[in-house]
C-alpha cells in the first residue's frame, strides 16, 4: 500500500473562516500523522498551472481549503 501524501490548496488572502478551518485540517492532519504540504494559490492562474504540473505526481489526494459563499 503506498503511503498517502496530501497536498493542502488554499487561497492565501485574509479570511477568518478559511483561516480557522485551515488551522483545525493542518491540526487534524499533524494529529494523525499525516504527510502534508500546504500550497497558497499563486495570484495567476498560469502560476498555479506551472506548480500542478510540475507536482502532481507528488500527492495522491489535493484537498482544497475554501469558504462557502452564498450569494442572494
Amino acid at each position: 500500500m503506498t503511503a498517502r501524501k496530501y497536498l493542502v490548496v488554499f487561497n492565501p488572502l485574509p479570511n477568518r473562516r478559511r483561516t480557522r478551518r485551515l488551522n483545525k485540517l493542518v491540526a487534524k492532519l499533524g494529529q494523525m500523522q499525516f504527510d502534508y504540504t500546504l500550497y497558497p494559490t499563486a495570484p495567476t492562474v498560469s502560476a498555479n498551472k506551472i506548480f500542478f504540473a510540475k507536482h502532481h505526481t507528488e500527492y495522491t489526494d489535493v484537498i482544497v481549503v475554501g469558504v462557502t459563499v452564498h450569494l442572494t
